[in-house]
């Protein structure tokens, strides 16, 4: 008994050890960044955070000769800042890890900074990281990879402008909490590359500028963002002027408030899809790609416009643009209109049909140096009642000509002439938009409804020769879905009726799936359906005592001898296995139903061979 209680005193005084040791690993000395960077000269250099006996010895001999500052929290002396010329030392002098009361703006503006080198530093209680090293424009050397992140709410402008940094590890970042990343790396223009392809954007609100001016980046992989909730993307990827591939097609934009200048510059894209983007609550498109001088299509056929205030400048200068078809927008809360089209050089006609200008005032500078355009299209929706800044509108769009053959000169690029041409008596350099055929359009592998009146049909079924379609809230006609979990669409874009779809539903004469049971005739064939309604396959069906199959199609076997599993079956016309006799004389199947072959059978009378005869 005396040894046991002795185990047992040891055993306590271990697991009391090991609690000391954890408690020790757990002690954190916190720092105040207030004080911490207002004890920082601004021509500071470089910055390490180090444990007192992680310093270099002769770093270490220097400081003893010093006087630190406190910059603890409670200023309890655990952390002691030391200057030494343009280099500084965050020490923390219990040897514990140190952690800052926040990171933001703790290194803003500090614009001789060169490098920040992060040792015994702990950020696993840090929120706000906003701002933490906006300004440093001289730091080339940083690694935040060993940052713990997981309860950081804000990155907004964690690193702009800081322009040196041309390599920047944030890969293993935990944002699953952040809600803002507005200029997160903006005018990070030393990085070539960049991984945030790992981020959890689940809860970001606010994405404007979020890689504006990253001028280095040729790729970017953004493709796993979810931005359900994000309002603001202007100007997110303003300004990338070299990236080359960029795939957003899978964001989903439906809260989204401002797009403004969200491609502005990015002028070595070929392609951006935005085709299924979510515009209905977007206000601002100003400048959005502006400068896209790579782009030669762009497919915003299905934008809805019905909130947009500001379009001003949204192509300006797409230099290379031959097409863009704006058709359909819906421009009656628009207020600003310059620049729109402005150095637009290879379109050679514009159909702005479904343009209301009721609020617009400023058109300035509209259509200037679109010097290849022919034709603009609008209807009677369109004019200049209210247009109070109608400078220069035509500036230079020499080869436009009006409906009735009203040719541009350089001293009519007012409003006076924005208007249905009415030949000599009545110039104008407009064309009437003729009345429209109904059909499909396709745009981008697309295919878009317009109803007789040019407008795009959304969230609807199109009837056309005598075939239904749906076509989504873009406008978009969908193929081989289920929509609204009752009807189905082919890959040609019909209504499946009175069919099998999937191979294993049924869908009837007026489209809607039937929730049929049990056996079924379906075009002269047996199927069963269990009691999802799903057609069964490759499998055995019992049914009072009787036993059936079905084949891969789900189709019942009748009439026929079945190969299963490398044995024969036979199944008369209502489709059951046939048991214990013979069949068509000749074959003899046993009790289990398969055929009988080099044995004796019925009672031992008969022989059959290798061929079961």
């Amino acid at each position: 008994m005396a040894v046991i209680a002795i185990a047992i005193v040891f055993v306590g005084i271990a697991f009391l050890n090991d609690m000391e040791v954890s408690a020790a690993e757990e002690q954190m000395a916190t720092f105040d960044k207030w004080v911490f960077r207002t004890s920082i000269s601004n021509d500071a250099t470089e910055i390490y955070f180090m444990s007192k006996k992680e310093l270099p010895t002769d770093v270490a001999s220097k400081i003893n000769t010093l006087k630190g500052t406190d910059i603890s929290v409670g200023a309890d002396g655990s952390v002691q800042l030391f200057g030494i010329g343009t280099r500084y030392y965050v020490v923390s002098m219990n040897n514990v890890k140190m952690q800052p009361d926040t990171c933001k703006a703790m290194f803003s503006n500090l614009e001789s900074l060169t490098k920040v080198e992060f040792k015994n530093f702990e950020t696993k209680n840090v929120i706000d990281m906003s701002n933490m090293f906006n300004g440093c424009s001289s730091l080339s050397n940083v690694d935040v990879s060993g940052f713990d992140t997981c309860k950081v709410t804000s990155m907004a402008a964690m690193f702009k402008w800081c322009e040196k940094i041309s390599s920047l590890d944030v890969s293993g970042f935990n944002t699953s909490n952040v809600t803002n990343m507005n200029d997160m790396f903006r005018a990070c223009k030393g990085l070539t590359e960049l991984n945030v392809s790992g981020f959890d954007t689940s809860k970001v609100t606010g994405m404007n500028c979020t890689f504006g001016a990253c001028e280095g980046l040729t790729k970017l992989n953004v493709s796993g963002f979810n931005t359900n909730k994000v309002t603001d993307m202007g100007y997110m990827f303003d300004n990338c002027i070299n990236l080359t591939e960029l795939n957003i097609s899978g964001f989903n934009t439906s809260k989204v408030i401002d797009m403004s200048g969200m491609f502005q510059k990015c002028q070595s894209l070929t392609n951006i899809d935005v085709s299924n983007f979510d515009t209905s609550k977007v206000t601002d498109m100003s400048y959005m790609f502006n400068m896209c001088k790579g782009l030669t299509n762009i497919n915003v056929a299905g934008f809805d416009t019905s909130s947009v205030i500001k379009t001003n400048a949204m192509f300006q200068m797409c230099n290379n643009l031959k097409n863009v078809d704006v058709s359909n927008f819906d421009t009656s809360k628009v207020t600003n209109m310059s620049y729109m089209f402005s150095g637009c050089m290879n379109l050679t006609e514009l159909n702005l049909m479904g343009f209301n200008t009721d609020k617009v005032t400023n058109m300035s500078y509209m259509f200037k140096e679109c010097i290849n355009l022919q034709k603009i299209i609008v209807s009677n929706k369109f004019n200049v009642n209210n247009v109070t800044d109608d400078a220069k509108m035509f500036l230079r769009a020499r080869k436009l000509v009006g409906e009735k053959g009203t040719e541009y000169s350089e001293d009519k690029v007012s409003k006076e002439y924005a208007h249905i041409d009415g030949g000599s008596t009545n110039p104008g350099y407009f064309t009437l938009a003729g009345v429209s055929k109904a059909g499909w359009k396709e745009v981008d592998n697309k295919q878009y409804y317009y109803n007789s009146n040019g407008v795009l049909q959304k969230l609807k079924w199109i009837k056309t020769n005598n075939k239904w379609y749906y076509v989504d809230k873009l406008g978009v006609m969908q193929t081989s879905k289920w929509i609204k979990g009752t009807y189905y669409v082919k890959a040609d874009g019909t209504m499946a009726i009175s069919e099998i779809v999937e191979g294993k539903y049924y869908v009837g004469a007026d489209g809607k799936w039937q929730k049929l049971k049990g056996w079924q005739k379906i075009n002269n064939k047996w199927y069963y359906f269990n009691s999802k309604s799903v057609i069964q396959k490759l499998k055995w069906i019992k049914i009072n005592n009787k036993w059936y199959y079905v084949d891969k199609s789900g189709v019942m076997q009748s009439s026929k001898w079945v190969s299963i599993n490398k044995k024969w079956y036979y199944f008369d016309k209502s489709g059951v296995m046939q048991t214990s006799k013979w069949i068509s004389g000749t074959y003899y199947v046993k009790a289990d139903g398969t055929m009988a072959v080099s044995e004796w059978v019925d009672n031992g009378k008969y022989y059959v061979d290798a061929a079961g005869k």
